[in-house]
């Protein structure tokens, strides 16, 4: 009875490991829950955004950052969970101990942040 992690028609499959490769492709699903599509307001319009940051665990040096990125809402009315896959560069980062922190916005200025911690071998 395990539900697939799909993220936009993308499969996401999950690895047993927090331990990532430079060379291979990396990345995060996350669900964010919005109870405002669910009944959205047409006066009021709904935006929810997002912003994915890589801290280096040493020394909480910020070492990738989206910045904000607002999420397409678009056929999602009536849902109150939005999937998500985004790519972490990976490629980018040296090896190391790392920190992912993901921070979801909405416009009636309601907030979540997660963080989870990661290495790059």
């Amino acid at each position: 009875d395990r539900k697939k992690l799909l993220a936009d028609g993308a499969e996401i499959i999950p690895a047993g490991s927090s331990k990532l490769k430079v060379a291979g492709p990396a990345g995060v699903f996350f669900e964010v829950y919005e109870p405002l599509l669910a009944q959205p307001d047409p006066a009021t319009p709904l935006i929810v955004a997002f912003q994915m940051r890589v801290l280096d665990r040493a020394t909480n040096t910020l070492k990738a950052d989206t910045g904000g990125l607002q999420i397409d809402l678009r056929g999602r009315q009536g849902q109150s969970v939005i999937p998500m896959g985004v790519n972490i560069p990976v490629q980018t980062l040296s090896p190391g101990a790392y920190m992912l922190e993901v921070e979801v916005v909405d416009t009636a200025n309601k907030s979540a942040k997660r963080s989870t911690p990661f290495e790059i071998e």
